[in-house]
């Protein structure tokens, strides 16, 4: 329903928004989730 389609949208919209400001603002990772971190130096191309 367009009911269900809004929420998804708004979900995608809200996890953007999220991401954005955390990297706009340098957030700190969590400790639990340190290890699930990216590192630009442990990056490698293929």
């Amino acid at each position: 329903t367009e009911k269900h389609i809004l929420g998804i949208v708004l979900a995608i919209a809200v996890k953007t928004i999220s991401n954005y400001s955390n990297h706009l603002f340098q957030t700190p990772v969590e400790a639990p989730f340190d290890a699930y971190a990216w590192n630009p130096q442990a990056a490698t191309t293929t």
